[in-house]
């Protein structure tokens, strides 16, 4: 089988040499390969940093971000670094005298309430609960489970559970089987209604899975629906399905509703938001194409799915690599990531003349721009592959401070003296 590879990041060209980095699919070891053909492998470490995905909760003063195994939530100034979710856990319990309904369970995994009862029987009963650790798939076991009924509780599966089912006058819970599942994330893409002070959910997308999940900000709830921009606004989650060419629409009110398709037929969406004023999606392709569309997707038949009025606002290099889109409603100002470029850029939309925000030079201070979002108190977010997440004001060009600077140390002991590194999104 022939060898296939990703190109992840490649030095500026300076009077050293250059060196290009790539991983290959069947190991997630780095290769730096100089211009001379020399090479070095740097070992995979689950000490790496980055960032998949990323966004900001105003009202709540939170900031979450995907490392592409966890999400991670801190205070919006990058203190109090804690794990948001590391793993969702599906429990089933089977055995007898599990109350009367669902409301007389309460079941405990760990430490963790788990209140998301899935179904339930007086024999059955099955929850879903996230993880606020970083977990592995025997993280959790039969003993750490308890059910609990207004006539007792029980831990782990019932010793001798046939002897004590034999006593009719016996009303705790008897446990005969514990079934757990440990789903392991490769969460992406992330989403909360900024707009709501009291948001309670979280949603975020599986690139490997392709589902869409939602975790509660608070309690250990979560729900799964069976994809790269997201934009939460009330009850309505619009997102990008790049493989489809699509923009879903799923009202999250009820978790039986099924995603409609809103736009069709494009090439590679990416990053999605929504100017909930005016009833426009702006949205980027991949290959350097911004768009708008009339619609907002709140009332939308699939008779008129080929009558939406889409323009497309810009074209820029394919090689640039858009990302990330944000509104600036206040300002009237369009802001996006250029991945390959190393640049955020903006555009006012009533002249649509594209202006760099911070990067682009041989010597770029950014590398691998993902994520923007712009506050309602006129702050710019933005994040970098490499392990950092920046803030400034907008409508100036900096400066911009880390709220968190977590580059990987070991990708950087490859460089070279004086030779900025800068990274490339070829995917």
């Amino acid at each position: 089988m022939g060898q296939s590879w990703y190109l992840l990041m490649v030095l500026a060209v300076t009077t050293a040499s250059n060196v290009v980095y790539y991983r290959q699919d069947y190991s997630n070891n780095v290769i730096a390969r100089s211009d001379d053909f020399t090479t070095r492998t740097i070992v995979d470490s689950p000490a790496w940093n980055k960032i998949i995905g990323m966004t900001v909760h105003e009202q709540a003063a939170k900031l979450y971000w995907s490392d592409g195994t966890v999400i991670w939530r801190s205070n919006i100034d990058g203190s109090s670094v804690e794990v948001f979710v590391g793993a969702f856990v599906s429990v089933t319990l089977q055995g007898y005298n599990f109350g009367a309904s669902a409301n007389d369970v309460t079941l405990t995994v760990l430490t963790y309430l788990c209140t998301s009862i899935l179904s339930w029987s007086p024999t059955t009963v099955t929850c879903l609960l996230r993880i606020p650790a970083v977990a592995s798939s025997n993280y959790v076991t039969p003993p750490d489970v308890t059910i609990q009924t207004p006539f007792g509780s029980t831990t782990g599966i019932t010793p001798a559970i046939n002897d004590l089912l034999s006593s009719k006058a016996y009303v705790k819970p008897l446990v005969s089987n514990i079934s757990i599942q440990v789903t392991l994330l490769s969460p992406h893409t992330l989403a909360i209604d900024n707009f709501d002070a009291t948001a309670k959910w979280l949603y975020f997308s599986s690139y490997v899975c392709g589902c869409i999940y939602r975790a509660h900000v608070q309690t250990m709830d979560a729900t799964v629906w069976s994809v790269y921009g997201m934009s939460i606004f009330g009850t309505l989650l619009r997102y990008t399905v790049e493989s489809k060419g699509t923009i879903n629409l799923l009202d999250v009110s009820n978790t039986s509703n099924a995603p409609i398709v809103i736009i069709q037929n494009l090439k590679s969406p990416r990053g999605i938001c929504v100017d909930h004023t005016n009833s426009v999606l702006y949205f980027v392709e991949k290959g350097g194409k911004i768009f708008k569309a009339l619609t907002n997707g709140k009332s939308f038949s699939d008779q008129q799915q080929n009558s939406i009025q889409i323009q497309r606002l810009m074209g820029l290099s394919s090689f640039t690599r858009l990302n990330g889109i944000a509104l600036d409603e206040t300002n009237n100002m369009l802001y996006w990531s250029e991945s390959n470029s190393n640049v955020i850029a903006r555009a006012p939309l009533d002249i649509l003349q594209r202006q760099i925000v911070i990067g682009g030079g041989p010597n770029s201070i950014i590398s691998w721009p993902r994520h923007v979002h712009v506050t309602q108190s006129d702050a710019l977010f933005f994040s970098e592959y490499g392990g950092r997440i920046s803030s400034g004001a907008v409508g100036t060009n900096g400066p911009f401070n880390y709220i968190l600077n977590l580059v990987t140390e070991v990708l950087m002991e490859t460089n070279t003296p004086d030779q900025p590194m800068h990274f490339y999104g070829l995917e």
